[in-house]
């Protein structure tokens, strides 16, 4: 990542920002995924169970976003009526 967007990342990270998930690093040299699929290598599986956490987390917020009409369309329509 360059130092431009570490930079970046961190200032948004430092205002409780999510500018993206968790990068999860996996070297393919190592083949951490056996022919199934299932992850052999106890840290990537750590890295992706975070990464899928942090997705789920922010489809959640989003929902509760859109349901809780704060969504700024549903905002400017209430507003105009």
């Amino acid at each position: 990542m360059g130092s431009t967007l570490a930079t970046t990342r961190s200032i948004v990270h430092a205002l409780r920002g999510w500018p993206t998930p968790f990068s999860a690093v996996i070297n393919s040299t190592q083949r951490p995924f056996s022919v199934d699929g299932a992850c052999g290598d106890p840290l990537v599986a750590k890295q992706l169970a975070l990464v899928a956490e942090q997705v789920v987390e922010f489809a959640r917020m989003r929902h509760l976003y859109e349901r809780d009409d704060i969504h700024p369309e549903k905002a400017k329509a209430v507003a105009a009526s």
